[in-house]
């Protein structure tokens, strides 16, 4: 059988994992991309060992670690500065057997970018329609052009232009589900920023080889902050402010309101004396003199580097319509605080290329049915993981960032959970990694409980 041409809609960090997948599996693609270049936000990305095997298979690993810091604990504070406990990561490099890594996110973009040939992704095409019938899909892009493939995925996001198109045709038949129609809502409201090169002198955390990860939770104040240090010395910011339950739910108001120049300076006065002496130094008692504030990061930052951003949830019940499908944002976007948003987007790439590869092997033409049939299992395998990780990033949002009674509460609790019970749930979690089915596997650490995948028939007879 011929393989499907795939056309990809977002050269994000999802759309470009997924290309990479689809050029090792001999898959034919193309990536249309709406903006002129890609400048991804200034911010970190941690990725950790629910994905870093499929990586591995790429030989990306090397390259991980040299644009990445290891992360081993995220540190809580109260706005006082006193520690009110930690997040302790360590035990994923010693019983998964790969540290979480915090990036830069330009640095990570880059890197993916650099797999895809240059004549393999358009930028400035930005698509509008598409239609769909039993001998494929074709897309127009605003400047008039039309293009045909086999399967169209929607990798653009969680304000998705195929998401979109794909309800409007579910509704039309009166088969989108009444929780796809609420859409998306947001629960904080975010400064983000990444500051250029420090000087390790006058910042001598950077001398640690691993990322310093930190947090504080406001108390009379109504923000939290938190402070990771990146490769090349640089550090990352991001300042919260929760929203009201009340308007949480109406994002297009939301977005009038806060993606604003004038939001943006708001809330960076408001912030602008906050302390950080705990994230400058090793060890906080020797340096309660230090005044340094969030400012002095601010002044040190690109403004091109600094962006405000809602931090939007939702979970989609229908993720695929015809030869159309979705992954990432735009079929489950999650809250940021546990670093799942991107590592769930490389593990939907990973799981629909293999069931790609899987179809594509099989005798005769590739129909509708079997398209239907191939992203009917990507679905199946991903949703529950998917529903489990953004529910859990919602919790964790609450310990990390929450100023409600509740989430108080809920913050001590899990802040004072024994470490050993601790480890146990973080490891619960690590065990699902998706790995790549046409390649050769890597093998499973003895020390941890790994979640077994659904293997490739293709692959497997062809070994025999």
């Amino acid at each position: 059988m011929t393989a499907p041409t795939v056309l990809i809609s977002g050269a994000g960090l999802g759309g470009l994992f997924l290309a990479i997948l689809l050029e090792r599996a001999n898959i034919p693609y193309h990536i249309y991309e709406k903006a002129p270049h890609v400048v991804p936000l200034g911010a970190s990305i941690g990725i950790n060992a629910n994905i870093f095997p499929a990586f591995d298979q790429l030989g990306l690993m090397e390259e991980i670690e040299r644009i990445g810091r290891p992360c081993t604990s995220i540190d809580l504070f109260d706005e006082n500065l006193k520690p009110i406990g930690e997040f302790d990561l360590s035990c994923y490099k010693t019983r998964a057997g790969y540290s979480t890594q915090i990036f830069h996110r330009p640095d990570l973009y880059n890197l993916l970018l650099s797999r895809i040939p240059a004549e393999k992704i358009s930028f400035n095409k930005k698509i509008v329609s598409y239609e769909q019938d039993k001998d494929g899909v074709t897309i127009h892009t605003s400047d008039n052009e039309t293009f045909h493939g086999d399967i169209l995925v929607g990798a653009d996001g969680c304000y998705s232009t195929i998401r979109k198109i794909m309800q409007e045709r579910l509704a039309k038949t009166n088969q989108l589900s009444l929780s796809d129609k609420r859409g998306l809502r947001a629960t904080h409201a975010c400064v983000i920023g990444t500051t250029k090169p420090l000087d390790p002198e006058k910042y001598p955390i950077m001398k640690d080889g691993s990322a310093y990860f930190s947090n504080v939770v406001g108390h009379a104040k109504a923000h939290t902050w938190m402070l990771m240090t990146l490769h090349d010395n640089r550090m990352c910011y991001l300042i919260e402010e929760q929203l009201d339950s009340e308007t949480m739910n109406d994002v297009t108001a939301l977005r009038g309101k806060w993606l604003t120049p004038e939001a943006k300076e708001k809330m960076i006065k408001e912030t602008y004396n906050l302390p950080i002496r705990h994230a400058l130094h090793n060890g906080l008692a020797a340096h309660q003199d230090d005044q340094r504030t969030l400012g002095d990061l601010i002044e040190n930052t690109d403004p091109e580097m600094v962006s405000t951003i809602l931090l939007e949830e939702q979970l989609l019940e229908t993720w695929h319509d015809g030869r159309t499908v979705l992954i990432g944002d735009a079929c489950h976007k999650m809250n940021p605080s546990t670093g799942q948003g991107a590592v769930n987007a490389f593990q939907d790439a990973v799981v629909l290329v293999n069931c790609l590869y899987d179809v594509s092997g099989d005798e005769g033409p590739l129909s509708v049915e079997k398209i239907t049939e191939a992203f009917k299992d990507y679905r199946d395998q991903r949703y529950s993981q998917a529903k489990f990780q953004l529910e859990n990033a919602n919790m964790i949002a609450r310990v990390m960032n929450g100023q409600t009674w509740s989430d108080k509460i809920l913050r001590v609790i899990i802040t004072n959970t024994p470490h050993w019970i601790a480890e146990k749930m973080v490891m619960s979690k690590a065990g699902y990694r998706p790995q790549i089915n046409f390649l050769p596997r890597i093998p499973d650490p003895p020390t941890l409980n790994v979640v077994q995948q659904k293997p490739s028939k293709r692959y497997t007879e062809m070994r025999v």
